[in-house]
């Protein structure tokens, strides 16, 4: 498994991150972990999924007007055959 670096997202904005596997294998999966959130809004997955053949892309929206949360996005990578 691969991850994004750590992207925050400020109160009330949208950012986006993406993964790519190492050269040699395919994306069969990924997603998103939020890895440092407080607040009690709930942020919003808008967009995940696969991008081309090697990588994961995810959006999320920061729904609470207070707190920054960070995410890191995953892809899921098997031998290319």
């Amino acid at each position: 498994m691969f991850d994004s670096v750590p992207v925050c997202v400020p109160p009330l904005e949208l950012r986006f991150a993406n993964v790519a596997c190492i050269i040699g294998k395919r994306i069969i999966g990924g997603g998103a972990r939020l890895v440092n959130y407080t607040g009690a809004a709930r942020p919003v997955i808008f967009e995940s999924g696969p991008q081309g053949q090697d990588g994961w892309f995810v959006g999320i929206v920061n729904t609470n007007p207070a707190d920054t949360l960070t995410f890191k996005t995953y892809a899921i990578c098997v031998n290319a055959q």
